[in-house]
Parts: structure tokens; sequence; C-alpha cells
């Protein structure tokens, strides 16, 4: 009886199901009649998915934000363009560790320093803008840096400093060991600072170790000397010794007119011995003063005699000087020739060549730079045979000798393709 009620009930599925099929499956579903009403009147008032906007929220200064983008809408918000801001950081050093105690200021002045611990600095009522930030140290080289202030707002900014050193030390006589005050000291061009009535000196400012690499070390009464890194230098107490010879030199500057243009002359005094080059003595003097350079050592000098803030080409004399002696520099200004010429090439440009006149001995006597359209002008040439270096090609070249009478002008085309005068 089991089984035929079961074939019964199978039999009406199959009935059922074959009538489904066969109407398409229009049988009314009130259940879901309702929910497809909903939704389609929720699509009327919203529109369809793909063109609807994103939710929006409300708050102070955030209008009508999207969530989506909370922080461009913060970014976007209507400010005062005056409102000052805030800059804010840490200072570190170049292993990334935190620096205790830092001092900055930002360029130009403005704001208040509220802290200046080096893992949280804080600078507020800064004035909108762009500023240079310097940050410095105890045993750190100061730091600058670009900072941007926008109204109203908080710039974070972080700063690694590199460690550096502050060298003091004495500059002493060579021969009696004194200390000499007044003595120039320079650290590679990075700080410069001068000695004390006693010799001692200290650098202005922490400076990086680089900078020991080359101390310069000058005095008017002395030779100036520069110390190549030297490994016994302990950078806070440093010993520096100027030396000074028996010799002297003597000279005056002697304008050729009243009208010559020139009022002062700046002197340099080269040691050139054995092929060297180095600057010993240097000053400035008015023309038609006479100069004096004392306790010079024995030796061979260039002395090289430029006119600052004019357009007058650079002189320089051979100088020979024994010990104990004294020798006497006489330079004559516009008396000589004028060697008036230009250069030629068909590249490159022209502009701004050094022009050096050589004597017979391979020495300059005189120097200038080509205007813009290569010509170029030397003055107060005596009576000689010369050369002209051309600063130009790889890295200059030098020309066939030509004659200067003393006494006219002496004109010279320098074809800088073919290496030589052109006649």
């Amino acid at each position: 009886m089991l089984k035929n009620a079961a074939w019964l009930l199978a039999l009406f599925l199959v009935l059922f199901v074959g009538t489904f099929l066969l109407l398409g499956g229009d049988i009314e579903r009130p259940w879901s009649r309702a929910d497809q009403a909903d939704a389609e009147e929720f699509h009327q008032q919203v529109g369809p998915a793909d063109q609807r906007e994103p939710d929006r929220v409300s708050g102070p200064g955030l209008g009508d934000a999207p969530v989506t983008d909370l922080d461009a809408a913060v970014e976007d918000a209507p400010e005062d363009p005056t409102a000052p801001g805030r800059v804010r950081g840490r200072a570190l050093s170049r292993a990334g560790h935190p620096i205790p105690t830092v001092q900055m200021r930002l360029v130009p002045g403005a704001g208040t320093l509220v802290r200046a611990q080096g893992d949280d600095w804080l600078i507020e009522d800064v004035p909108p803008g762009s500023y240079q930030l310097e940050v410095w140290a105890e045993e750190f080289v100061a730091a600058r840096s670009e900072v941007v202030v926008r109204p109203g707002r908080s710039t974070w900014h972080e700063v690694r400093l590199q460690r550096g050193v502050r060298p003091r030390g004495k500059i002493v006589d060579e021969t009696d060991q004194r200390g000499v005050a007044d003595a120039l000291i320079e650290f590679s061009g990075t700080a410069r600072t001068r000695s004390q009535i006693d010799g001692t000196f200290t650098a202005p400012y922490v400076i990086p170790r680089t900078a020991l690499d080359q101390i310069t070390v000058s005095h008017p009464s002395y030779d100036r000397y520069t110390y190549i890194r030297q490994p016994t230098h302990d950078p806070e107490d440093m010993v520096l010794a100027l030396s000074r010879g028996s010799a002297t030199i003597k000279g005056q500057i002697i304008p050729d007119h009243e009208t010559f243009q020139a009022k002062a002359a700046r002197l340099r005094l080269y040691f050139s011995t054995g092929g060297r080059h180095d600057l010993r003595r240097q000053e400035i003097v008015p023309v038609a003063a006479g100069f004096t350079f004392e306790r010079v050592h024995q030796g061979v000098y260039d002395l090289a005699i430029d006119f600052p803030g004019t357009q007058l080409p650079e002189l320089h004399r051979e100088v020979r000087v024994k010990m104990n002696e004294t020798v006497e520099v006489r330079v004559n200004i516009g008396k000589g020739s004028a060697i008036t010429g230009h250069i030629l090439a068909r590249a490159g440009d022209l502009s701004g060549r050094k022009i050096e006149l050589m004597n017979g001995k391979g020495l300059t006597v005189a120097a200038c730079a080509t205007a813009a359209d290569g010509s170029f002008k030397l003055t107060s040439v005596p009576e000689g045979s010369y050369r002209i270096k051309v600063w130009y090609g790889n890295p200059w070249f030098n020309t066939e000798a030509f004659e200067v009478d003393g006494r006219r002008e002496r004109k010279v085309v320098v074809d800088c393709d073919m290496r030589r005068l052109r006649y």
C-alpha cells in the first residue's frame, strides 16, 4: 500500500512540473511581486547603480563630502588664505637616530618655536608661504631645506644632519713658535676665521670633516700656506705654522698718463720656483702708490697685477729674489704697444675665451678674455717676441711667435681651427 502511495506522489509531481514548463513558468509569485515593485520604485527615485552619487556626510567645514574621498574634501574645504600654519618634524642623524636637541629658524624669519626636541619639533603661527628651514645642532653640520606652509595646515618635515667638527687651535711663527695674531684661516672654502691676539682660533661653526682636507693660512707679513690633509692634525688642537724669509720686494705701479681709468690694483705674488704656482701674498693698493712685500723667501716669483672693476688686461712680471736682498720693481702702465686682434673658428662659442701673452721664456706677461665677437686687446706690451696662448679646444694651444716693437699697435688674427696666426 505504501508502494502505491509513493507511485501516486511521483506521478503528481511529474504532472505538476510538466504543466509548469508548458505554461512557460508564468505562475504568479505573490511573495516576489512586492519586492519587485519596491525595487522598481527605488530605481525610479535614485537612478541606476552606475549613475548614483556616493553616500555623503556632513560636518563642520566639510559640506557634503563624499565618504570615499574624505581627505580630498578636507583639502578643498574653504579656508582663510591668511590663516597661519605650523611646521612639525624631526631631526635625525645620517644613521637615523633622533638628535636630542636642535636649533632652527625659518628664513625669512617667521613663526614661534614651541619646542626643539629632535624627535618632535614644532614651529607655530607661520604665515603661508615658502621658506628655507635652517637646522643645526651641537656636533652636527647645519642643513637648509625648503618648506612650504599652507593656510591653516600642519606641514611635516624631516631633516637628516651630518656629524662634523668645529676646529680650534693656534697659529704660530715657524721660528719662535709665538702666536701670530690676525691670521686668516680658511677651511676648504666652507668657513673662515681669524686668530686672536695670542694666535688661538676657533671655527665659527661646525663644518664637515672633509673641509679639513685643505686648510689655508695667510697673513700680510707671512707667506700664505696651504696645508693638505695631514692625519697628525687633531681638529680640536691644531697648531699651524707660518713662515717668512729675509728678502723684501718693493715696487710701484706708474700710469703713463693722468687719465688712467683704474684707481686701485690687486697684487698677487706667486711662488713659481720649480714650476710651482703657489699664491704666497695678496693685497690691493692704490695705483701710483708704492707697495712692499716683506720677509719673502728666496726664489722666483710671478707678480700678477690686475685692476678690479675694469676691462684692463692682467699684467705679469717675473721677480727673482735672493736671501737678505731687496728687489725693486717698477710697473709702467700705458707705455708699450697695444695688441688688438680676434679669434676665428668654424664652430664653438668665441666669447669669454682666455687669452694669454707669453714672452720668449714662456712666462705669461698679460692676459684678458675675448668679447662676444671673439675680439681682444692687450696693452702696455714692451718690445720683444711673444706667443699667444688661446684657451680653446683641448684645452688650449700656442701660436707661433711674432714681434712687437713697443711703440706701434700690433694686430693679430688667430685661426683656432688651424691653431696658428692668420696673415
